[in-house]
């Protein structure tokens, strides 16, 4: 998420390798592995998360490496009700290795 809504790297999915003019997300998001799925799936790698389903998880959501500590929570289009989800989101425990750009 960004300072507007959605970021514009998650429309197909994405690595976060390729980003133009942000080097400083660019360097945080490889440290951590992290990535953006669209419907389970990433276009240009053809990268896939196996079972994935937008009625449980929303049209987009996140991941990243398996040993860092995360949390994911589920955004909904409505706050009263709890089947229409929009994506999941997710909280990282930063590892005590990570540096930020800034």
């Amino acid at each position: 998420m960004t300072k507007g809504c959605e970021h514009e790297y998650g429309w197909d999915g994405e690595d976060l390798t390729k980003i133009k003019g942000e080097k400083h997300l660019k360097k945080e998001a490889k440290q951590l592995g992290l990535k953006i799925w669209w419907c389970g799936k990433i276009k240009e790698s053809g990268e896939e998360k196996s079972n994935y389903s937008t009625d449980e998880s929303g049209a987009f959501s996140y991941s990243v490496n398996e040993d860092i500590e995360h949390l994911e929570f589920l955004v909904c289009e409505n706050e009263n009700d709890f089947s229409d989800i929009y994506c999941t989101g997710i909280i990282i425990k930063l590892p005590e290795n990570f540096k930020p750009s800034i």
